[in-house]
């Protein structure tokens, strides 16, 4: 008997469909011929907890730590029971297996590692599906590997849980005990590779923002008339200007009304024109964090509510697998076009648009890009029985908006710029015109604007009069605006989602931004969402209209820990290891040995660590009384006026001004309540 362990119920449907008739189906296994087709559900071991490796560890103690295991104990999960017993059964009778786990490190290890636990001995090869599709998976069958050639794959992954295992269990107890000698009373301070970097972003951009003190400054236009008509034009200045910052914006008053009084009227001459024709693509399909994203922005749906939508679609037949991290579709998939769009004509009042062309063929479609699972669209062989209901409508019209748009041809603008010159100094307009909206007439594009646009979006005109190089105007008029720097937006769910994708950008060693960018940031496709859950479940992060907030607890948290282990730096050290380990020049063994050591020498530099309010004792609902915020009742600082903010030091903890390291003002804490020195 030849036995397919497939990851998942649907990956093993999947390979059952191309395998020779007839079949017998029971239900935890497929039966066709000589083959027989079962399946796990994700990891169906887990790793044992410390008190599993010795009873002692039942009791949280500085004394007992680090703890580090001689030998890995795998459990078997309560919930997977059933279905190891099923697999460990069918090992017993098989000649040889097919690992049919996905085509990624953590599927390599998931079917791997009950074989070890199941103790099989016997032939395996791997199957690699990225395509669930019958064609796809036939080639995939008759193009099996020896299972050994992916062992890399297999070590990688062992060794990033176990990594895990290690930094969570030895730090979480650390830094929980050293806090509850300070007069901490509350649950386990959960340090977790992922989960605390994540924290501390929202801690950090926090207290940016409420720390932030705006200031003014100005922007200069200037009305510029020429033959065909006026428009308006943004002064740019030169490098030798007084009166900027650093940042270039004009922050003294006095310059830009000299320059708009002596300007006025004033002959002026147009130094450059440029009117080009530009097309923009159709965008790629959703992964799951894109869609989680989309989501977000328009309904106010949490990733986790998304993921959950998205898996109950997903099972009935409606959306394709939808823990994907991939926005591209196989080639292949393009000739399925007229039955997605069958399902999108019979579950939503979508239309199709005249311009659509299901032969087109638009960056999405590259099976180069594609691994494990493709871009998340409707489902060709859709068995949906049922009207969508809830929240699935809305999903579904995302996904199925995003579609259609595969098909649709670019959205083409002009678009034009114009300098000139008044008096020395330099001036630009820009303008857009449509000319086709293309694919954006199915669906706009709502990504969010970055705040260091908008004065530019609001010098581009909708149309500018046409111009040539050294035609001569006037200057019809100026006018000077005073505006007020901005502090950075809050994160949401939305937003906090994509820092995690791009968490590269927060980083500034090159090398480790690199390595961020390529493993495209922290967390996957299929954990982030229950991170930001857990993190606002247990009171660490909190929802307040769309905005996430840290809380008391989560700022005394990250203040209090070594900033090494709040930063995502650690992944990128990580996956450069895991990363040799999957070519065979770094052991596991080493890497674990190198990590005790990193652990023994964080636990004896550990020193004094006071945590304020509650670790993950109980969920915490966000309400607007325990919401932290800036403003009234907080205390100013007495040099600068920007807030204090509580820090922990090496002698405990202390005030400092939120505007450090420009202001270096301090004071002592009285508890919870600064206490400035007297000045002599």
């Amino acid at each position: 008997m030849r036995l397919f362990i497939a990851e998942k119920p649907s990956l093993a449907r999947a390979i059952a469909a191309v395998l020779p008739q007839p079949q017998r189906a029971s239900r935890l296994y497929i039966e066709a011929g000589n083959d027989v087709v079962a399946w796990a559900a994700g990891h169906l071991l887990e790793q044992a907890m410390p008190e599993q490796y010795d009873e002692k560890y039942k009791r949280w103690n500085l004394a007992d730590l680090p703890i580090i295991p001689e030998e890995w104990k795998m459990l078997v999960k309560k919930e997977s029971r059933d279905l190891f017993d099923n697999l460990k059964t069918l090992l017993k009778k098989a000649d040889s297996v097919v690992n049919a786990g996905d085509c990624d490190r953590e599927g390599q290890l998931l079917i791997d590692e009950i074989l070890e636990h199941c103790k099989y001995k016997g032939p395996v090869q791997r199957i690699l599906i990225s395509d669930t599709n019958p064609d796809a998976v036939k080639k995939a069958l008759a193009e099996l590997k020896p299972n050994e050639d992916f062992r890399g794959d297999r070590d990688a992954a062992r060794a990033r849980s176990q990594a895990d295992w290690l930094h969570g269990m030895n730090m979480t107890r650390l830094y929980t005990k050293l806090a509850e000698k300070n007069g901490y009373d509350g649950g386990p301070l959960r340090i977790g590779r992922v989960k605390t970097p994540v924290t501390a972003l929202v801690v950090r951009r926090d207290l940016e923002i409420e720390s932030f003190v705006p200031k003014p400054y100005w922007t200069l236009q200037a009305q510029i008339q020429v033959k065909e008509g006026a428009f308006w034009a943004g002064w740019r200045p030169k490098e030798e200007q007084t009166g900027l910052d650093e940042e270039g914006r004009l922050v003294d008053k006095a310059t830009g009304e000299e320059l708009a009084s002596r300007l006025k009227g004033k002959p002026a001459v147009i130094t450059k024109y440029e009117s080009k024709k530009q097309s923009v693509k159709p965008p790629l399909g959703y992964s799951l964090p894109k869609l989680q994203m989309a989501a977000s922005r328009k309904h106010d749906l949490s990733p986790s509510r998304v993921l959950e939508v998205c898996q109950k679609l997903y099972e009935q037949g409606v959306l394709t697998y939808p823990r994907s991290d991939c926005e591209y579709l196989p080639e292949g998939h393009q000739d399925e076009a007229e039955k997605v769009l069958a399902v999108i004509d019979a579950l939503s009042s979508l239309k199709r648009p005249d311009e659509l062309n299901t032969a087109r063929k638009t960056p999405v479609f590259n099976g180069k890009k594609v691994e494990e699972h493709h871009a998340i669209i409707p489902s060709a062989s859709c068995r949906a029985s049922k009207p969508l209901e809830g929240d699935e409508p809305l999903i579904f019209e995302l996904v199925a908006r995003r579609y259609l748009v595969f098909f649709m041809p670019d959205h083409e603008y002009m678009q034009t710029s114009i300098t000139a010159e008044v008096e020395g100094e330099t001036f630009v307009a820009s303008g857009r015109r449509v000319l086709a909206e293309g694919w954006k007439a199915v669906e706009r594009n709502d990504e969010p604007e970055k705040n260091d646009d908008k004065e530019d979006r609001e010098e581009e005109q909708a149309a500018l009069p046409v111009v040539s190089e050294g035609e001569k105007g006037e200057c019809r008029d100026t006018k000077l605006q005073e505006k007020q720097t901005k502090a950075p937006a809050r994160f949401t769910e939305a937003s906090l989602l994509r820092a995690m994708n791009e968490v590269h950008k927060f980083v500034a060693d090159p090398k480790v931004k690199k390595i961020l960018r390529e493993t495209d940031g922290i967390g996957t496709a299929a954990t982030q969402a229950g991170i930001l859950k857990d993190l606002i479940t247990f009171g660490q992060l909190q929802k307040q209209k769309k905005q996430l907030i840290s809380t008391p607890a989560a700022r005394s948290l990250i203040q209090a820990l070594p900033e090494a282990i709040t930063l995502p730096d650690l992944t990128a050290l990580w996956e450069t290891k895991f990363r040799a380990i999957k070519e065979g020049t770094l052991s596991i063994e080493d890497m674990m040995e190198q990590m005790a050591t990193t652990i023994r020498e964080s636990i004896a530099q550990a020193g004094s660590v006071s945590v304020q309010g509650s670790g993950e004792k109980k969920p915490v609902k966000a309400t607007k009384k325990t919401a932290p915020k800036a403003g009234k009742g907080d205390v100013k600082c007495p040099k600068c006026g920007a807030k204090m903010v509580l820090r922990n030091g090496k002698n405990g903890p202390f005030w400092g001004c939120g505007n450090y390291p420009t202001c270096r003002a301090t004071a002592d804490d009285d508890g919870g309540k600064p206490v400035f020195k007297k000045q002599h």
